[in-house]
């Protein structure tokens, strides 16, 4: 099996359900985010919201986390969560991954 690249400074896990809302009968829709750093620390929050679906990204734009973004034609890229990464447009958004280890935030998403 190869070896999984060192994420020095995080791996964020986003416990998402593509596009399907977690629900309540009696409440707003919920979803839980999980940040995990690369020292071993780890939050979690549940982010509420009222649309039947939000995007990843949305769901860290309203966790209150500190969030560096660059955008591109066709999406953005998350260069600093939580204190973590790289300052665009200061730094490049990817200063961390411009050599041997190659350090970078991973997006996952449950579907199902």
């Amino acid at each position: 099996m190869p070896k999984k690249p060192a994420l020095i400074f995080s791996l964020l896990l986003l416990a998402i359900l593509s596009g399907v809302a977690l629900t309540r009968a009696d409440g707003p829709n919920q979803v839980g985010l999980v940040v995990v750093h690369g020292d071993g620390t780890v939050i979690t929050q549940c982010v509420e919201f009222a649309e039947d679906e939000i995007s990843g990204l949305e769901v860290l734009e309203r966790s209150g986390l500190d969030l560096n973004l660059q955008a591109f034609g066709n999406g953005v890229t998350i260069c600093r969560l939580n204190g973590e990464g790289c300052t665009y447009p200061q730094e490049d958004c990817f200063c961390r991954c411009m050599g041997t280890p190659c350090i970078y935030w991973s997006y996952w998403h449950r579907v199902g």
